[in-house]
């Protein structure tokens, strides 16, 4: 009765407004009371649990990561986009059915701040999943996802060994199987350690930078439109008649899908080996093409674009989750001068000149990640768009003006 009394005088002298409680979901002050006593019980048990000197370090995380799950970072917050049920914007965000399955791996720390990008990713791709780092079931479906013969597992993540996203999608056309991909989602330094704990053979994949901004979808259609026609007048001017295609490009805009009968055909086939690596970590069949394709970077202006020396754009502040995409140094100010900046920038605490700071928050990274591996200009942009949701219901939360007027267009 003493702790209920005690919870009874926090609600009283909380000053909460009647416009508040509906933007937490509350209904009244009971359900308020018991919300904060379960929370409460909960806490004393883990810290309990905590304090034994019996308990492993690797059971002590569980036990943390489980509590998060269950309970979130905030009372009433929505367990999809982290939002408080007034601004939540799950019902807003469009949905889409991509040929790629996506894993957002988060780090518990990054679990249920209202200003995660990447709980929106898993939020709008049919397929996708959004598993907790540390949580015990969660990491077991990650490594069931690695084992499985029937996917190509690579990470979204910068470095002179990671594949593009040609390269990757050859490999698994080769294999007869699904791309996983896989985003890290956290600050830079949690991320490095989450890459640590894969398996050192997983592949990576690097992305341009700038797919992820706005107007790179039509770009893309451009860069692909462009692409057919040399193609045609190459079997021109050599008077070879054009060779029909023999699977779906996957890089076509207009394609998503495989038809049915290669899908059953693909079903059919043998489970495919376990792909050796080489001595640097990426997958031995591909180590030929992937350094064909680095020795033509001088020459090639999507190789160009697409090089990274394995330093990353900068660290993720405090308000903003970790991209993954990878950009030399050298490369930064010819990407993002003159180019839109990032969506997310007005949630973002930069430490210096945040006109010039080209960096990109994961779901902006997976956007540019599936723009290069599918080509479907709607799913960009409707990814993008849904960060603009949570921008603008991020910002309404804290009591600020919106800037991209959202609101007021669904209205």
């Amino acid at each position: 009765m003493k702790h209920t009394r005690c919870l009874q005088q926090d609600w009283d002298h909380s000053g909460l407004s009647g416009l508040q409680l509906s933007e937490r979901g509350i209904s009244s002050v009971e359900e308020y009371v018991a919300n904060r006593k379960e929370r409460l019980r909960q806490k004393d048990e883990l810290l309990a649990y905590l304090a034994r000197p019996d308990v492993s370090g690797e059971d002590k995380g569980y036990a943390r990561c489980a509590y998060l799950l269950r309970n979130g970072k905030l009372p009433f917050q929505c367990r999809q986009c982290f939002l408080l049920p007034g601004n939540c914007v799950c019902g807003r965000v469009a949905k889409f059915m991509p040929c790629t399955k996506l894993v957002v791996s988060m780090h518990p720390d990054e679990w249920g701040k209202g200003s995660n990008t990447g709980c929106l990713a898993a939020a709008s791709l049919a397929g996708a999943a959004m598993l907790m780092r540390g949580h015990k079931e969660h990491d077991e479906q990650l490594q069931a996802l690695l084992e499985d013969p029937a996917y190509t597992c690579a990470m979204l993540w910068p470095g002179e060994d990671a594949l593009e996203p040609q390269q990757l999608l050859e490999l698994s056309q080769q294999r007869g199987t699904r791309i996983a991909l896989i985003a890290l989602d956290g600050t830079w330094d949690c991320a490095r350690k989450m890459k640590s704990r894969f398996p050192p053979g997983l592949l990576m994949l690097r992305v341009p930078p700038h797919l992820a901004l706005p107007d790179a979808a039509r770009q893309r259609q451009q860069q692909w439109e462009e692409q057919q026609q040399q193609g045609q007048q190459q079997h021109q001017q050599q008077g070879q008649p054009e060779q029909p295609q023999q699977q779906v490009q996957l890089e076509h805009p207009g394609q998503q899908h495989q038809p049915q009968q290669q899908q059953d055909a693909a079903a059919e086939r043998e489970p495919c080996p376990v792909p050796t690596v080489d001595s640097r970590g990426r997958d031995a069949q591909h180590a030929t093409a992937a350094d064909a394709a680095a020795s033509s970077s001088s020459s090639s202006p999507r190789s160009r674009s697409s090089s990274a020396d394995g330093r990353s754009i900068g660290a993720s502040g405090s308000a903003s989750n970790s991209s993954t995409l990878g950009i030399s140094a050298k490369h930064h100010h010819q990407h993002f001068q003159g180019q839109p900046a990032s969506l997310f920038r007005p949630l973002r605490k930069y430490q210096g000149n945040a006109a010039a700071n080209g960096r990109v928050c994961t779901l902006e990274a997976v956007a540019g990640a599936l723009l290069a591996l599918e080509g479907d200009a709607a799913m960009h942009e409707g990814l993008l768009h849904a960060l603009k949701l949570k921008v603008d219901a991020m910002r309404r939360q804290k009591h600020m003006a919106e800037v991209y007027g959202t609101t007021a267009a669904y209205e």
